[in-house]
């Protein structure tokens, strides 16, 4: 399995692109949604509607394979954990998944926990890949 296209997308670095940027990665996202490949949401900061980051959805056969992220200064406060549950459960209504896969580096303790508190049990370790899959 490929690396979650999310998971290599530093929000620093992103703060400092011009907004051409955005439109076009945004409009990328709908013709991916349009097409069936990709599902890419924005996780806002209720209060203010600010965006801290992004939970992505793609399916491929009878499951979905998922991503998240979460700026700095907002990781930490249950955000990536509850808008993946919030994803996890429109996908399995809306898309008729049984599975949902989750891919994280071995020293990335962080995301290892999301998986964990989302209900993803680890189902394999590959080098430094772990893998894992939550039944939906």
């Amino acid at each position: 399995m490929q690396r979650p296209h999310a998971s290599w997308w530093i929000v620093e670095e992103a703060r400092a692109r011009p907004d051409a940027h955005y439109i076009g990665a945004i409009e990328r996202f709908q013709e991916d949604w349009v097409s069936g490949s990709r599902l890419s949401l924005a996780i806002r900061r209720v209060t203010t509607g600010e965006a801290v980051g992004a939970v992505e959805v793609r399916p491929c056969d009878d499951a979905v394979e998922v991503s998240f992220l979460v700026a700095p200064p907002f990781r930490g406060q249950g955000l990536a954990t509850r808008a993946l549950s919030a994803l996890l459960d429109w996908a399995t209504r809306e898309l008729s998944v049984s599975r949902a896969l989750l891919n994280c580096d071995a020293d990335n303790l962080a995301s290892q926990r999301v998986a964990e508190k989302s209900g993803f049990p680890l189902a394999q370790r590959d080098g430094n890949r772990l893998l894992f899959i939550r039944r939906v």
